[in-house]
């Protein structure tokens, strides 16, 4: 079985953007990959169209492996021991005008805040804002104030507008248990 974005042939295609903004030379991989037959560039959404074959996926898995262990050219500006780090901030009361525990309070609400904004829109990813307006007012949830719902939901705009096949079964209203595994978080 495919889902969404989990295949190495997907993950690749994404992992070679990512390097090559973080400075990594990533023209030989690209070429490697693009020699046997994969693609380039991200796909739009989801899986790519067609699975790869198992020599292309093995591929795609060494060379995501040869991504992972390549140098940036930025690493040396990036720090690697959070430990010595926080030892040199020599406990200042105040990290600029915020305290360290009102900042550890942003951060948590900060992430907090973008899980709960990830959960509501999980049930309409790919969904325009068209769609998205008729299955609220549909269900009589216009303006949105709440998590989606499949209850109510007539047949026939169920059927212009799919769910987000991965992501029906945990996040709509009727069947939130927690924050699911998501691929933006």
């Amino acid at each position: 079985m495919r889902v969404t974005w989990v295949q190495p042939e997907d993950v690749l295609r994404h992992e070679l953007i990512q390097s090559e903004a973080e400075g990594k030379a990533v023209g030989d991989v690209a070429a490697r990959w693009a020699a046997a037959g994969g693609l380039l560039g991200a796909p739009g959404r989801g899986a790519s169209a067609e699975a790869a074959t198992p020599a292309q996926r093995a591929l795609a898995r060494d060379l995501l492996d040869e991504l992972d262990a390549m140098p940036s050219s930025r690493t040396e500006e990036e720090p690697t021991d959070l430990d010595a780090i926080r030892a040199s901030w020599s406990a200042p009361p105040r990290l600029g005008s915020v305290s360290r525990a009102e900042l550890a309070d942003r951060i948590r609400g900060a992430w907090l805040g973008r899980a709960v904004g990830c959960l509501l829109g999980k049930p309409v990813e790919g969904v325009g804002r068209a769609g998205i307006r008729e299955i609220l007012r549909a269900t009589g949830r216009w303006p949105l104030a709440d998590w989606f719902t499949a209850r109510g939901l007539p047949e026939e705009v169920a059927s212009r507008h799919p769910w987000n096949r991965a992501s029906r079964a945990t996040s709509l209203a009727e069947n939130i248990d927690g924050m699911p595994e998501d691929d933006d978080l």
